[in-house]
This record gives C-alpha cells, sequence and structure tokens, in this order.
C-alpha cells in the first residue's frame, strides 16, 4: 500500500473524550484481542507500560487474533479509501488506549503509510 496522508488515532473508550470525532471507520479491540495488564503472568511489566515498549508490542502482536484484526481494519480501508475519496481517519480503540490499540494502530500505520496519533498513551493508568 501506499502512503494516502491517512490518520490512525489509537485511544481508549474509558477516556472522557471517547470515540474521536470524524472517523470513517471505528474498530473496538476490547473483545477482539487479550488485555495484556489482565495476564496474571505479566500484569506487574505491562500496567505502567504501553505499546510503545517493545515488550508490550511483542506481546500484543503474540495474541491471538492480532495478526487477523490488522488484516481486517488494511481490508476496510482499501474498500473505504475508493468510497470516501480522501484520506481515511481511522480510530482504533481498547480500554485505556496504551496497550492494544497502541499497537495496532502502529502496525496498521506502518502497512499503509498513515500517520499515527496515540491519543490517550501518555493518560493515567484505567484501574
Amino acid at each position: 500500500m501506499t502512503s494516502n496522508a491517512s490518520v490512525i488515532t489509537s485511544f481508549g473508550y474509558r477516556h472522557e473524550a471517547g470515540v474521536p470525532a470524524g472517523a470513517d471507520l471505528v474498530v473496538d479491540l476490547r473483545h477482539r484481542l487479550y488485555n495484556p495488564p489482565e495476564d496474571p503472568k505479566v500484569k506487574a511489566a505491562m500496567v505502567a507500560a504501553t505499546g510503545l515498549e517493545p515488550h508490550v508490542h511483542a506481546y500484543v502482536m503474540d495474541t491471538d487474533g492480532a495478526e487477523e484484526v490488522i488484516a481486517e481494519i488494511l481490508a476496510a480501508m482499501d474498500t473505504l479509501r475508493g468510497r470516501v475519496g480522501r484520506p481515511l481517519r481511522v480510530a482504533i480503540g481498547c480500554q485505556g488506549g496504551r496497550h492494544r490499540s497502541v499497537v495496532i494502530a502502529s502496525e496498521v500505520a506502518a502497512a499503509t503509510g498513515a500517520t499515527v496519533v496515540h491519543r490517550d498513551v501518555t493518560l493515567p493508568v484505567i484501574r
């Protein structure tokens, strides 16, 4: 895929700002991928970490379904690109916007040449 000036935004559903306004495609990862901080084996290493860190990135990408979710998003973007006629705005959300959404948004942006914005990655951890 080539760059199309699309913007991929990761976000957390549980933050006050909610879903980014004007998104052409909204992807909810809360029930699609396992939440790293809920895994007792890695909880301590994940809670304060973000998807920008290599160990979190690797964990999310190793989660069952991660590659399939990315493929589905890329296919949806291909379909929408022809219909919308302008750069796409894609919002990818998880509970807090710090782990799953950050990793998947980064992967999609890398595959498409889009700009990635991690809106909530620096906000406090949601307990």
